[in-house]
């Protein structure tokens, strides 16, 4: 019980910070992933896969969705994952390979998709104050030389 004439605890926003910029295709490079792991509240697997924009250092995570599978998370051939995961390999997975996230940190530079999230996870549309940018898909991926991108000082890691 609180002491008398003390104010009640104040709650701190300590959820994550997205940024919004204008929709439009941009370059980047991945600097880290998150998952894939369990969200509860959505019951199914995700992924975070976080861009840094080449022209304006702002950082745009993308979200795949591997399915609602409790045994693990699910790639689909038709799915966004493989997708963007193929084009960070280069090529097609072979059978049995594992897809890890770590393929999108190996200092490519990826054009990606940038638009607005501007949905809630019940398909209603957000209040203009919720509103942030995502990436919604990788477009391309440029194989430049690794020393382009460490001289930019960037540090690529995964989030555990």
């Amino acid at each position: 019980m609180a002491k008398q004439g003390s104010l009640p605890p104040v709650p701190v926003w300590r959820g994550a910070d997205y940024v919004r910029i204008p929709a439009g295709r941009y370059q980047a490079i991945a600097t880290r992933h998150k998952g894939p792991e369990w969200v509860r509240p959505f019951s199914r697997w995700s992924l975070l896969v976080e861009f840094e924009l080449l022209d304006n250092g702002a950082r745009v995570c993308a979200f795949y969705n591997f399915g609602s599978n409790r045994e693990g998370p699910v790639t689909m051939r038709r799915g966004n994952y493989f997708k963007a995961w193929t084009l960070a390999n280069g090529e097609l997975p072979r059978k049995g390979q594992l897809m890890s996230p770590d393929v999108f940190l190996e200092g490519q530079v990826f054009t990606v998709e940038v638009k607005d999230s501007r949905n809630d996870p019940a398909e209603t549309e957000k209040a203009e104050a919720e509103i942030y940018s995502k990436v919604t898909a990788i477009l391309n991926v440029d194989f430049a030389p690794q020393s382009r991108i460490h001289q930019s000082g960037i540090r690529n890691h995964a989030v555990t």
